[in-house]
């Protein structure tokens, strides 16, 4: 438990985390009661989530799906276009089209990654002009 708290005390890191992870997998056993289990694991989880919030909202909200369906993007920019109460919406449809951008630099099947990307970036453009 010494060894939790002391690792608790300074910044939370991946490293932090993992020594922490396996100091309750080893006190966990008979050490400490239920409540107190369930507590401690509320803590640590409160702790993580503070600690990883920006990689967990981008997970949440990432967009790369639409990447396969491409053809909606006409659709949603007529629909911002149509009510110009919600132009502000474009620029979420901009950052959604941005989102599979991390995908298609993996992409092996082309001598470079950057020909998937410039072909995506050729179907966007045509979709704006």
């Amino acid at each position: 438990m010494t060894t939790i708290t002391t690792t608790l005390g300074g910044g939370y890191n991946l490293l932090r985390k993992t020594v922490v992870n396996h100091c309750k997998c080893l006190i966990f056993e008979n050490i400490l009661e239920a409540e107190a289990k369930k507590r401690f694991e509320y803590c640590t989880w409160q702790i993580d989530v503070i600690a990883n919030w920006e990689e967990y909202v981008k997970k949440s909200t990432r967009c790369r799906f639409l990447y396969w369906k491409r053809d909606l993007y006409p659709v949603f920019l007529q629909r911002i276009y149509a009510d110009k109460m919600h132009l502000n919406q474009l620029n979420y449809l901009t950052m959604c089209m941005n989102d599979p951008l991390e995908m298609l630099v993996n992409v092996k099947h082309h001598e470079s990654p950057f020909v998937a990307i410039d072909n995506y970036k050729k179907e966007i453009y045509k979709e704006f002009t």
